[in-house]
């Protein structure tokens, strides 16, 4: 997939930078409001109840959280100035960063802290990602976590882009989007509206104060400065529409086009074209809870079935590649154990595993969308894998915020 922008607007988002710079990054402009188009509905603007990919882009504007990631996905403090592991391993103190302010002019504390991780907790679907006992203010700027079991992976859960226990003041209601909620963090970016099927609107914190121990951006992670005054997030789910948007300028940066359909654009001088190599991975998630696909055998079989490559050939344009890991070769946590199982293209084997099931031509369901048109394809080349092999399966499509709810 391509990533575009366009060059004079390289630095106008919340530039999340490298440390140690001869000097503090400062905007080479000022002022302005940049258009973004993004290709598919937000499902909501809390992130700790919506884990799509598109509510986490627009969330990370206003929100930040005690520990992030940097450019090579190492976790990086960001509102803690300095976290201590306990003897045990049992428990974890984050000293706060003091002087941090939310958008609604009250400075941060623990309390905040502490009543953002019960809110995660409770409303959360991914909530396992950041596994913690309890955890309490001590004071203003010390907040603990505590832990059932050592859990040597509990600073990368706690940071990972999907966890998002975001830090809002601590009498934020528990309930998202209801009347009441309205987005409040301490990131360089505040709220003004959301539009739904329109548009969300940023505006620049006036009160927000830059990580002190940065003078540049680092992943998520650094220096983060508001270059522009405003940011608008439209909605704009056509590729070809975004094309047109960034060629007649009513757009400055758009956040996914096709690579063929990209190419349009070389000769465009206003425009730069941004190849994201490792944009985004195809998967499914399994419902483990209800026959026939909470029995293991037949889990394998859709497993042996599958051919990968033609699932992507036919769902992109070619821009793609193929791994059995979760992560991307060359992450640090990247790995291909279990790869003998990964794109097997065995219906042999998968007919065999449907016997040892049971299996009995129960319906099986494939959710998809057509906000993503490459997840629709990949479903429908899936499910006639599926199908080919014995299985009866149903496609159920809706848009992305339908199939998140």
């Amino acid at each position: 997939m391509i990533k575009l922008r366009q060059v004079s607007f390289a630095a106008a988002f919340a530039a999340f930078a490298l440390p140690a710079a001869a000097a503090p990054f400062e905007c080479p402009a000022r002022g302005g409001d940049l258009v973004m188009g993004i290709s598919a509905q937000l499902p909501g603007i809390d992130p700790m109840f919506f884990p799509a990919l598109i509510t986490n882009q627009v969330a990370r504007n206003m929100f930040e959280h005690l520990i992030t990631r940097d450019e090579n996905l190492n976790p990086v403090l960001d509102l803690a100035e300095a976290v201590e592991e306990s003897p045990d391993k049992l428990s974890y103190t984050f000293k706060l960063r003091p002087g941090v302010k939310f958008h609604n002019g009250k400075t941060m504390t623990a309390r905040d802290v502490a009543a953002s991780f019960s809110r995660f907790k409770k409303l959360a679907t991914n909530a396992a990602l950041a596994p913690a006992e309890g955890w309490e203010a001590k004071d203003d700027l010390t907040f603990v976590v505590r832990l059932k079991a050592p859990a040597p992976m509990f600073l990368d859960g706690l940071s990972a882009v999907g966890a998002l226990v975001v830090i809002m003041p601590e009498e934020t209601p528990d309930l998202p989007n209801g009347e009441r909620f309205r987005p409040v963090g301490t990131g360089p970016f505040e709220f003004v509206e959301w539009v739904p099927d329109s548009h969300v609107k940023l505006r620049r914190f006036a009160g927000y104060v830059a990580n002190p121990k940065f003078e540049q951006r680092n992943g998520f992670s650094g220096r983060k400065v508001a270059c522009v005054d405003t940011v608008t997030f439209k909605v704009v789910p056509e590729p070809a529409a975004r094309i047109a948007g960034l060629e007649r300028g009513d757009l400055d940066l758009v956040d996914d086009l096709p690579f063929k359909e990209a190419q349009v654009l070389k000769g465009n001088r206003n425009v730069a074209l941004a190849p994201v190599k490792n944009w985004w991975n195809h998967h499914v998630q399994t419902n483990l809870q209800m026959a026939p696909t909470n029995n293991i055998a037949f889990r394998r079989a859709v497993q042996a079935a599958l051919d990968m490559r033609e699932i992507m050939e036919f769902s992109t344009d070619g821009a793609y590649s193929i791994h059995p890991g979760w992560l991307f070769p060359g992450q640090e946590y990247y790995t291909d154990i279990g790869k003998e199982l990964y794109n097997q293209k065995n219906a042999a084997r998968a007919r065999q595993l449907l016997q040892e099931a049971g299996y009995r031509g129960e319906e099986v369901i494939i959710a998809t969308n057509t906000t993503y048109p490459s997840h629709h394809a990949a479903a429908q080349v899936m499910a006639e894998q599926m199908k080919a092999v014995g299985i009866n399966v149903k496609l159920s499509v809706t848009d992305w915020a339908a199939q998140l709810r």
